[in-house]
């Protein structure tokens, strides 16, 4: 059987990775994705953005640890702020 993180777990420590890279990073949901069970929307805004609203989605699966999901958010987190500069 696999474990899943839960919702919860996601949401707590997307907020953690945000809150390190911007504090106008704001986790505004995260929610079960369709099709593959594990896998999990992360919704984010930038507070403040000049094209407001500015969002970020980012897909992650939750079928992994806890340091392995925080390792995949801080990644993919990083490329997106990267690639919107």
């Amino acid at each position: 059987m696999t474990v899943r993180v839960s919702l919860k777990t996601v949401s707590d420590i997307a907020s953690d990775v945000a809150r390190e890279h911007n504090d106008r990073l704001e986790i505004m949901g995260v929610s079960p994705g369709e099709g593959h069970g594990a896998y999990t929307e992360i919704m984010i805004v930038v507070n403040g953005c000049r094209k407001n609203p500015c969002n970020i989605s980012l897909g992650v699966l939750r079928d992994v640890s806890e340091a392995e999901l925080r390792a995949t958010i801080t990644e993919k987190l990083r490329e997106h702020l990267a690639s919107a500069h």
